[in-house]
């Protein structure tokens, strides 16, 4: 108890002093009313929990209240129960405030600006307070990437709910001061001011006892706060051996292996697999794997080689949802599981073997004359379709085939023109965007594939029979397209 006043006048000048963390309001008061004493603490922006008390039972007066922010309202005669829970409850809101005030949440930079931004040593002290700098020097930064982004925003359904999970579990692992700036769509960025221990901080995020998302994490080593661009790239540097390491990897930056890395040549033929698993034939695809795996032997490039067989291995998994064909979800269980036991070049060939056919067997029997055609334009659509100069012109120079027939054989096939497929296509991925973030409509745009944020908005309209703004006031779900099949 560190104040109190009789008359409603007294209580921002009294505030504004005293700065308390809960105030307990009555409405009924001289000169100035309660209900008129928040509006004014509000409109200084002070963020007091208030409880407001009255013997007045109208909700009318409830609602102003919690209208202007009142964290609850209690009618006299008091409970003393009542008051107590009230008490608690506020205390408890009270103390995870002060505890989410240690992260500051930084605008959203795209890698390439923050580091343009960390660029700059006079731009630091906008991080933090310069005394907090001049205590803590040592300073490091993690690149957090969320790991099979798309498939965990399907369950999630939104990326801010997805951060905030991080944001809270990194709090609970530190005493200082993070700075997190979004960045790269699945990515954010950590800069760590005075953490003696940082790996103490970042490994238990990836392990998975913290959060219910898989999460990989890439270190850099410590500096000083004014080295910050250079951690930056040591970090992101450090993400990048995810595609080695596979999901939930911590990865702390080691120069000598970086270096080693990039002297050293490393060539898989993803793509000739992936061509030879769309043929649908074990045969053709059990040549060409054994072609690759007996011409190599086991060495420091086996954990490259494991992450891109594995991806090979989700390429064709995605290949074949993409054609509308469910897999089995035991089957990919399976397959998942027993990948993360191999240890030689041998079981890892096997282990394609066995799961590719095992997705192969999966396909439709009959394969149409032009399905390697339309195959490879679909896979090529799945690479290209956000590129705002995709056209069918460029696709079909891309695929060695004349571009009216093209057309004409994809309308046949998926039973639906060409343009309208890449159209429908993205205008679902803008309604995931918009429904999951708050990006601006200009930036929704490029994401998509539009150069032009105003013909986005014609498209948009066109679409979904609604503007920008009304479908994000809408949040539709699951569009019904409004424009009719074109001609293509």
């Amino acid at each position: 108890m560190i104040g109190e006043v009789d008359t409603g006048d007294q209580i921002l000048p009294a505030c504004q002093t005293m700065l308390p963390d809960l105030l307990l309001l009555d409405i009924n008061m001289p000169i100035v009313s309660g209900l008129d004493a928040l509006e004014q603490l509000r409109a200084h922006n002070l963020s007091v929990h208030v409880i407001i008390i009255s013997g007045y039972s109208e909700f009318e007066y409830a609602k102003r209240g919690i209208r202007h922010g009142a964290f609850d309202y209690l009618l006299k005669p008091i409970d003393s129960k009542e008051l107590t829970e009230c008490l608690s409850k506020a205390h408890r809101q009270i103390l995870e405030n002060q505890e989410t005030t240690r992260l500051k949440i930084l605008p959203h930079h795209s890698s390439s600006e923050l580091a343009d931004l960390l660029d700059r040593p006079e731009s630091v002290p906008d991080f933090w307070d310069e005394s907090y700098i001049l205590g803590n020097h040592a300073s490091c930064c993690a690149v957090i990437e969320i790991d099979n982004f798309y498939e965990v925003l399907k369950n999630h359904n939104h990326i801010d709910f997805m951060k905030s999970q991080i944001q809270s579990a990194l709090l609970k692992q530190t005493s200082t001061k993070p700075a997190v700036f979004y960045n790269d769509w699945n990515r954010l960025t950590v800069i760590l001011l005075g953490e003696p221990h940082p790996s103490h901080v970042f490994r238990p995020l990836c392990d998975g006892s913290l959060l219910d998302l898989s999460i990989s994490i890439g270190l850099s080593s410590m500096g000083s706060i004014y080295q910050v661009k250079q951690l930056l790239r040591e970090a992101e540097d450090a993400i990048q051996l995810k595609f080695i390491l596979g999901s939930r990897s911590f990865i702390p930056y080691d120069s000598q292996l970086m270096r080693r890395l990039s002297e050293t040549p490393f060539y898989f033929p993803k793509q000739e697999i992936l061509n030879a698993f769309r043929t649908g034939q074990s045969g053709i695809l059990s040549e060409a794997l054994k072609g690759y795996y007996c011409s190599i032997q086991p060495s420091t490039n086996f954990q490259f080689l494991k992450a891109q067989s594995y991806d090979v291995f989700i390429q064709a998994s995605y290949y074949l949802q993409s054609r509308g064909i469910l897999l089995e979800q035991q089957f990919l269980q399976d397959a998942t599981s027993s990948f993360s036991h191999l240890e030689t070049v041998m079981e890892l060939e096997k282990w394609m073997c066995s799961s590719l056919s095992g997705l192969i067997s999966q396909m439709p029997d009959s394969q149409n004359a032009n399905g390697p055609i339309i195959n490879a334009s679909l896979h090529y659509l799945q690479q290209h379709m956000y590129d705002s100069d995709l056209t069918l012109e460029r696709m079909a120079n891309e695929l060695h085939v004349n571009a009216s027939y093209l057309s004409h054989i994809f309308k046949k096939s998926q039973n639906i023109g060409l343009n309208s497929y890449i159209q429908k296509e993205r205008m679902a991925f803008a309604l995931t965007l918009i429904n999951s973030s708050h990006l601006k409509m200009s930036e929704i745009a490029s994401m998509c594939g539009y150069k032009d944020p105003v013909y986005f908005g014609k498209c948009v309209k066109n679409y979904f029979g609604l503007s920008f703004s009304q479908l994000r006031d809408s949040c539709l779900t699951e569009p019904e397209t409004r424009c009719p099949d074109h001609a293509d």
